[in-house]
Protein backbone atom coordinates (compact mmCIF):
# COMPACT_ATOMS: atom_id res chain seq x y z
CA UNK A 1 0.00 0.00 0.00
CA UNK A 2 1.31 3.73 -0.55
CA UNK A 3 1.85 5.78 2.26
CA UNK A 4 3.02 9.37 0.86
CA UNK A 5 2.52 10.77 4.56
CA UNK A 6 3.39 8.11 6.55
CA UNK A 7 1.91 10.11 9.84
CA UNK A 8 0.34 13.30 9.61
CA UNK A 9 -0.63 15.05 13.01
CA UNK A 10 -3.90 17.93 13.45
CA UNK A 11 -4.84 19.43 16.10
CA UNK A 12 -4.36 22.49 18.65
CA UNK A 13 -1.51 23.43 20.93
CA UNK A 14 -1.20 19.88 22.66
CA UNK A 15 0.08 18.33 19.51
CA UNK A 16 2.19 21.51 18.12
CA UNK A 17 4.00 21.14 21.30
CA UNK A 18 3.83 23.87 23.52
CA UNK A 19 4.98 23.99 26.83
CA UNK A 20 8.00 21.84 25.41
CA UNK A 21 12.01 23.15 24.38
CA UNK A 22 11.99 24.63 20.79
CA UNK A 23 14.38 21.80 20.17
CA UNK A 24 12.19 19.21 20.38
CA UNK A 25 9.02 20.47 19.90
CA UNK A 26 6.91 18.35 21.59
CA UNK A 27 5.80 15.19 22.13
CA UNK A 28 4.15 14.11 19.20
CA UNK A 29 7.07 15.29 17.06
CA UNK A 30 9.37 13.53 19.61
CA UNK A 31 7.52 9.63 19.00
CA UNK A 32 7.55 10.32 15.02
CA UNK A 33 11.46 11.20 14.84
CA UNK A 34 11.65 8.10 17.83
CA UNK A 35 9.83 5.65 15.33
CA UNK A 36 11.63 7.56 12.16
CA UNK A 37 15.24 6.45 13.74
CA UNK A 38 13.53 3.41 14.32
CA UNK A 39 12.91 2.73 10.51
CA UNK A 40 8.61 2.35 11.72
CA UNK A 41 7.81 5.16 9.74
CA UNK A 42 9.98 7.42 7.15
CA UNK A 43 8.12 10.95 7.11
CA UNK A 44 5.76 13.15 9.72
CA UNK A 45 3.79 16.63 8.74
CA UNK A 46 2.51 18.24 11.51
CA UNK A 47 -0.31 20.74 11.16
CA UNK A 48 -1.68 20.97 14.34
CA UNK A 49 -1.90 25.35 15.55
CA UNK A 50 -2.06 26.64 19.09
CA UNK A 51 -5.38 27.94 20.33
CA UNK A 52 -7.10 26.39 17.74
CA UNK A 53 -11.11 24.58 18.47
CA UNK A 54 -12.38 21.49 16.39
CA UNK A 55 -14.25 23.52 14.26
CA UNK A 56 -10.92 25.12 13.11
CA UNK A 57 -9.21 21.75 12.91
CA UNK A 58 -12.01 20.15 10.84
CA UNK A 59 -12.37 22.99 8.73
CA UNK A 60 -8.36 24.04 7.85
CA UNK A 61 -6.19 21.40 8.63
CA UNK A 62 -8.42 17.95 7.91
CA UNK A 63 -8.16 19.29 3.97
CA UNK A 64 -4.22 19.87 4.30
CA UNK A 65 -3.96 15.86 5.12
CA UNK A 66 -2.98 14.05 1.75
CA UNK A 67 -3.18 10.62 0.91
CA UNK A 68 -3.36 7.11 3.04
CA UNK A 69 -1.03 8.12 5.98
CA UNK A 70 -0.43 5.06 7.77
CA UNK A 71 -0.53 6.94 11.53
CA UNK A 72 -2.67 10.13 11.78
CA UNK A 73 -2.65 11.96 14.87
CA UNK A 74 -6.22 13.62 15.64
CA UNK A 75 -6.07 15.53 19.45
CA UNK A 76 -8.34 19.04 20.13
CA UNK A 77 -10.62 20.02 22.21
CA UNK A 78 -9.19 21.01 24.98
CA UNK A 79 -10.02 24.95 24.09
CA UNK A 80 -13.35 24.12 23.16
CA UNK A 81 -14.06 22.88 27.04
CA UNK A 82 -12.44 25.59 28.25
CA UNK A 83 -15.55 27.80 27.06
CA UNK A 84 -17.54 29.30 29.33
CA UNK A 85 -20.48 28.53 27.37
CA UNK A 86 -19.27 24.94 26.03
CA UNK A 87 -22.02 22.63 24.94
CA UNK A 88 -20.45 19.45 25.83
CA UNK A 89 -22.78 17.40 23.55
CA UNK A 90 -21.92 19.97 20.72
CA UNK A 91 -17.95 19.55 21.53
CA UNK A 92 -18.38 15.58 21.58
CA UNK A 93 -20.04 15.30 18.53
CA UNK A 94 -16.68 17.85 16.65
CA UNK A 95 -14.17 15.20 18.17
CA UNK A 96 -16.12 12.11 17.09
CA UNK A 97 -16.48 13.62 13.86
CA UNK A 98 -12.56 14.53 14.20
CA UNK A 99 -11.88 10.64 15.03
CA UNK A 100 -14.32 9.14 11.78
CA UNK A 101 -12.28 11.48 9.68
CA UNK A 102 -9.05 9.97 10.95
CA UNK A 103 -10.30 6.62 11.38
CA UNK A 104 -11.56 6.52 7.66
CA UNK A 105 -8.17 8.09 6.47
CA UNK A 106 -5.30 6.22 8.20
CA UNK A 107 -4.35 2.88 9.15
CA UNK A 108 -4.08 3.62 12.92
CA UNK A 109 -5.03 6.64 14.67
CA UNK A 110 -3.05 8.20 17.55
CA UNK A 111 -5.12 10.36 20.44
CA UNK A 112 -4.79 10.82 23.85
CA UNK A 113 -7.15 11.34 26.61
CA UNK A 114 -7.80 14.89 28.08
CA UNK A 115 -5.77 15.49 31.31
CA UNK A 116 -7.18 17.38 34.04
CA UNK A 117 -5.84 20.59 33.67
CA UNK A 118 -8.22 22.08 36.77
CA UNK A 119 -7.14 19.22 39.16
CA UNK A 120 -6.08 20.76 42.45
CA UNK A 121 -8.21 24.13 41.77
CA UNK A 122 -11.65 23.97 43.35
CA UNK A 123 -13.41 26.63 41.98
CA UNK A 124 -12.47 25.43 38.11
CA UNK A 125 -14.54 21.38 39.53
CA UNK A 126 -17.16 21.72 37.27
CA UNK A 127 -14.71 22.26 34.43
CA UNK A 128 -13.23 18.67 35.54
CA UNK A 129 -16.35 17.10 35.27
CA UNK A 130 -16.36 18.31 31.34
CA UNK A 131 -12.47 16.38 31.22
CA UNK A 132 -14.23 13.33 32.50
CA UNK A 133 -17.13 13.13 29.85
CA UNK A 134 -14.73 13.36 27.32
CA UNK A 135 -12.67 10.92 28.69
CA UNK A 136 -15.50 8.10 29.02
CA UNK A 137 -16.50 9.03 25.32
CA UNK A 138 -13.47 8.39 24.22
CA UNK A 139 -13.00 4.84 25.82
CA UNK A 140 -16.19 4.26 24.39
CA UNK A 141 -14.59 5.19 20.92
CA UNK A 142 -11.81 2.84 21.68
CA UNK A 143 -13.58 -0.37 22.64
CA UNK A 144 -15.31 0.11 19.49
CA UNK A 145 -12.60 1.33 17.11
CA UNK A 146 -9.43 -1.19 17.15
CA UNK A 147 -7.50 1.15 15.11
CA UNK A 148 -7.80 3.97 17.79
CA UNK A 149 -4.92 3.78 20.11
CA UNK A 150 -4.82 6.27 23.33
CA UNK A 151 -2.33 7.52 25.41
CA UNK A 152 -3.47 8.13 28.82
CA UNK A 153 -2.16 11.92 29.10
CA UNK A 154 -5.14 11.77 32.16
CA UNK A 155 -2.63 9.51 34.04
CA UNK A 156 0.83 10.68 32.76
CA UNK A 157 0.19 14.44 33.60
CA UNK A 158 -1.79 13.15 37.13
CA UNK A 159 1.94 14.65 38.55
CA UNK A 160 1.61 18.00 38.96
CA UNK A 161 5.83 18.48 38.45
CA UNK A 162 5.23 17.58 34.72
CA UNK A 163 2.99 20.99 33.69
CA UNK A 164 4.48 23.81 32.25
CA UNK A 165 4.02 27.55 34.19
CA UNK A 166 0.70 28.16 32.20
CA UNK A 167 -0.60 25.16 34.08
CA UNK A 168 -2.48 23.89 30.67
CA UNK A 169 0.39 22.76 29.01
CA UNK A 170 3.56 19.93 30.09
CA UNK A 171 6.58 20.89 30.46
CA UNK A 172 9.67 19.37 28.59
CA UNK A 173 9.18 16.14 30.89
CA UNK A 174 6.18 15.57 30.57
CA UNK A 175 6.14 15.98 26.15
CA UNK A 176 9.25 13.28 27.06
CA UNK A 177 6.35 11.05 29.10
CA UNK A 178 3.99 11.43 26.65
CA UNK A 179 6.37 10.47 23.74
CA UNK A 180 7.79 7.66 25.39
CA UNK A 181 4.44 6.40 25.91
CA UNK A 182 3.34 7.18 22.01
CA UNK A 183 6.57 5.51 20.92
CA UNK A 184 5.43 2.16 22.67
CA UNK A 185 2.21 2.29 21.63
CA UNK A 186 2.83 3.18 18.41
CA UNK A 187 5.97 0.83 17.77
CA UNK A 188 3.35 -1.91 18.70
CA UNK A 189 0.92 -0.96 16.42
CA UNK A 190 2.92 -0.63 13.50
CA UNK A 191 4.06 -4.18 12.46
Amino acid sequence: MNHPAEWAAVGDSFTAGTGDDPYHGGWIPRAAAALKRSGKIAGFCNHAEPGVRLDDVLESQVPCVKGHPRVISAIAGANDILERRCSLPAVTDRADQLLDWALSKADIVLTCTCPDFFAGRPQLRRLSSRVDSLNRRLEQRRRDAPDLVVVDAHRILANRGLWADDGIHPNPHGHTQLAKAATEILSAALT
